[in-house]
């Protein structure tokens, strides 16, 4: 399979800082001469998450318009034949927290579409590593062996030389500034450590011999989501029961903390953990409340009220 070696011409001014460097490069195989009218480098708003934001996990988008020359020279049955795409359009997306990029290039006779696992940007990062997961679409005979060399990336990833790639992301960087100014991140402050006890749920019955289910995630004040800012998902747990006039005592620890990076889902803690700390009674009074652990402005989440059914009696 050949590497194909790309000769990119530039004529719109617009686009010169995004792909200049990617000039110059002649070899094996089709020479590809495009000249491109229009492009741009776009983020996702960099709002909404907890902690600074941060470039690296905002959604990327590409966009390039022009036409291309195809021509074959390397003494296949197809040298000599010209393929020229008018109308070319590319729209290329990068998604880092799924790892995902997709492609879309339509123009004269072309309308293809790709799906791509990449560990990292493609058009940023000369050594991510792809792998094409979907392709579907349509193309004529000349531009089957630009198909089929575009296994390791997306195509138009594959002919950015490294000067283009540091304009691409300087491109982006710019870009993000812009909506990061326009748009104030809402969640710095006591809503990025504050933390939520999803089960068990407030008033809910437990009937022996099922197990009580336990979950903590982080809070998220209003328009936040609780997105990797480097402040580690692991919860302190403190539990309570209730004495038969209603007052609460502190219960030594049944589970005693909660680590979200491992427990993506409720933990179940056996039924008979919390015989032993209840007053004899039919029903067991309860409630449960965590924070995050070693963080300096965590706060403790609201106590979660809950009832266990079927208490030994002594």
């Amino acid at each position: 399979m050949h590497r194909l070696v790309p000769t990119v011409s530039l004529t719109a001014l617009g686009l010169s800082a995004l792909l200049s460097s990617a000039c110059g490069f002649q070899g094996r195989g089709p020479d590809i001469i495009c000249n491109i009218q229009s492009g741009s480098a776009t983020v996702s708003s960099p709002t909404g998450y907890f902690g600074p934001p941060d470039i690296s996990g905002v959604n990327r988008a590409y966009n390039l318009s022009g036409s291309c020359d195809v021509r074959t020279s390397d003494g296949d049955i197809l040298t000599g034949e010209v393929w020229t795409v008018t109308n070319l359009y590319v729209y290329d997306e990068y998604h880092p927290g799924e790892h995902e990029a997709r492609e879309e290039i339509r123009g004269t006779g072309l309308n293809v579409r790709s799906e791509w696992s990449c560990d990292l940007d493609p058009w940023v990062a000369p050594d991510a590593h792809c792998t094409r997961q979907s392709f579907e679409g349509v193309y004529p005979p000349v531009a089957k062996r630009i198909i089929d060399a575009s296994q390791a990336a997306p195509v138009s990833a594959g002919y950015l030389t490294g000067d283009a790639r540091q304009n691409v992301l300087l491109r982006l960087i710019a870009d993000y500034k812009d909506k990061a100014a326009l748009f104030p991140n809402p969640c710095f402050g006591d809503a990025e450590y504050t933390s939520l006890v999803l089960l068990p749920s407030e008033g809910q019955q437990i009937t022996s011999p099922s197990s009580v289910p336990l979950n903590v995630k982080r809070g998220a004040a209003d328009g936040c989501t609780a997105a990797l800012d480097g402040v580690d998902p692991v919860f302190d747990v403190e539990w309570e029961y209730a004495d038969a006039s209603g007052t609460y005592t502190i219960a030594p620890p049944i589970v005693a903390s909660f680590d979200a990076r491992v427990s993506t889902h409720a933990i179940q803690i056996p039924f008979a953990a919390f015989a032993p700390y209840t007053t004899p009674q039919a029903v067991g009074t309860w409630r449960v409340r965590a924070r995050l652990s070693l963080q300096p402005n965590a706060v403790w989440s609201d106590w979660v009220n809950f009832t266990l059914v079927g208490v030994p009696q002594s």
